[in-house]
Formats: C-alpha cells, sequence, structure tokens
C-alpha cells in the first residue's frame, strides 16, 4: 500500500468516525428535502449486500478498487418519512493520480431504498453526489457537510477546559538517572473522537479508572536519541484538581510512556515516566 493509499485511508477515517454527522439536502426537480447522516461503528468486514451492489455497478470496470474504508450509520430524510433508517458507507479511491475518494451509501437491509453514490472533499468534510448512476461532473443531487455531534462538541469544550490546544508546543530538558540532561519536545494536534486502542489499554495497563475527557495526537521529540516527530496519543483528564496529562507513543514504543500536568494557564507541562 504507497503513502498515498495510507493517507487517503487514515483522512476517510478521520471523516467517518463514529459519532460524527454529515447534514444538507436531497434536490429532486424543484423540491428540496432536509438530509442527516449520523455515522456508526467501522465494520471489519463489507456487508454482502454492499459487496452485491459494487460488483452490479462497476464490474469490469477500472473504477473498482478495492474498499478502503466501511462504517454503519444512520439516515434521516424527516419530509420522505425517513428517520434514523440504517445504512452503511464504503469508501474507496477512484483515481489513483487524483486521489478521489468515492462514498457508496445503502441500506443492507433495505435494498428498495436505493444506492447514494458521492465523492467526499477531504478538506471540506462534505459529500456530493447523486444516485447509482451519478458521476462527478453531473448535477449535484446530494450535499451534506460534516458537522459537530453532541460528543464532538463535548469533548471539545473539555479539550478547552484541560488545556489541550492544537499547536501548543513544549519544549524542555528531560533529567534521568541514567543520562545526562537532554531536551524534549511535545506538540499538540488534533482532537480525536475515539483515543487509539493502544493508548485505552496503556491507562488500563497504569490502573487510571478516571475515563479519559479529552484526547488529541501529537508529535514527540528527543533529538539526543534519533527519535524526531514520532506520532504520540495524548489524553487529558483531572486528577486531584491537576490537569493530568497522559503521553503514549503510537509508533515508536521505545521513546516510552510520560504522565504529566499542565499548569493552570497550561503553559507548562511538567511530569516524568509512568510511575511519575
Amino acid at each position: 500500500m504507497d503513502n498515498r493509499v495510507v493517507y487517503l485511508e487514515k483522512k476517510s477515517k478521520e471523516a467517518f468516525s463514529q459519532g460524527a454527522a454529515y447534514q444538507g439536502a436531497l434536490e429532486q426537480f424543484t423540491t428540496s428535502y432536509d438530509l442527516r447522516y449520523d455515522i456508526g461503528q467501522a465494520l471489519k468486514t463489507v456487508p454482502d449486500a454492499v459487496m452485491d451492489a459494487r460488483r452490479d455497478l462497476w464490474s469490469g470496470k477500472k473504477e473498482q478498487p478495492k474498499p478502503l474504508y466501511c462504517c454503519t450509520g444512520m439516515c434521516t430524510i424527516a419530509q420522505l418519512g425517513l428517520k434514523c433508517e440504517p445504512v452503511s458507507f464504503t469508501a474507496d479511491i477512484v483515481g489513483k493520480e487524483e486521489g478521489l475518494v468515492r462514498v457508496l451509501i445503502m441500506s443492507p437491509e433495505k435494498p428498495e431504498l436505493g444506492i447514494t453514490v458521492t465523492h467526499l472533499d477531504l478538506q471540506r468534510h462534505e459529500l456530493k453526489g447523486g444516485d447509482d448512476t451519478w458521476k462527478p461532473g453531473q448535477q449535484i443531487v446530494i450535499r451534506a457537510v460534516r458537522v459537530a455531534s453532541v460528543e464532538e462538541t463535548k469533548q471539545k469544550r473539555a479539550a478547552e477546559r484541560l488545556g489541550l490546544k492544537e499547536g501548543a508546543c513544549y519544549k524542555g530538558k528531560c533529567t534521568h538517572p541514567f543520562f545526562k540532561p537532554y531536551d524534549i519536545e511535545f506538540t499538540f494536534g488534533k482532537l480525536v473522537n475515539q483515543p487509539p486502542v493502544i493508548a485505552l489499554e496503556t491507562r488500563k495497563t497504569l490502573g487510571w479508572r478516571e475515563p479519559a475527557e479529552a484526547c488529541c495526537m501529537g508529535v514527540q521529540s528527543i533529538p539526543e536519541f534519533g527519535a524526531k516527530c514520532c506520532e504520540v496519543v495524548i489524553m487529558a483528564d483531572r486528577k486531584d484538581e491537576e490537569r493530568r496529562i497522559l503521553v503514549v507513543p503510537t509508533i515508536k514504543p521505545e521513546i516510552g510512556i510520560s504522565v504529566g500536568c499542565l499548569s493552570a494557564d497550561a503553559k507548562e507541562f511538567t511530569g516524568g515516566e509512568s510511575d511519575w
């Protein structure tokens, strides 16, 4: 799998993370209907009905790549009597050079409701498309933009309260009984709705029973040890009135887990290793 595919898969998962929602409209002739998609859980396998639909639509064509991501969800078009109708979202890449993410939306349980084919704008998190015959350049029948869910809004407020601010950077020295003081740097990134499994397992291993109130991705650097911009998960909660921070590496476990606290003004990060 090349880097572009890996990138598109990652961005697709972010766009369709559990709890996200898309709101927009379905245009039919001169009438506009309010439309909402609510994103559910990721699926390990694509439903048979969806695979059958893909074969029927694109069998023998160059534009039938391997599914990139699949998840459950719900569709609501109140004016048409549809309320929280279960559907699935299956993303793939159309045109390797263009890197267009195509999303097939359908109800595996009620195929009579029809199939929707859309393209996902990864920059704007916007779905644009139409029925199963729709192609780019044709009139857009369905348009929906990603909106913050109740859970995302809740986590955003928690992040602000706990000091998890995208772009915040903390530079300093780390002292260790076996090494001379060395430079260390943490940079906070984008918030994530669902903490990666490795982060949740680390909390469990540490015996932390309090739920993480906010979580973001980030990078950690320890130049002296050759660790530069290593991806980490940063989780925050409150413990004994302190803003407790847990930093877990996702790719280079050898840089170790960090535990610390943010100051009241979120300008200073102090801490140590997992037993700090």
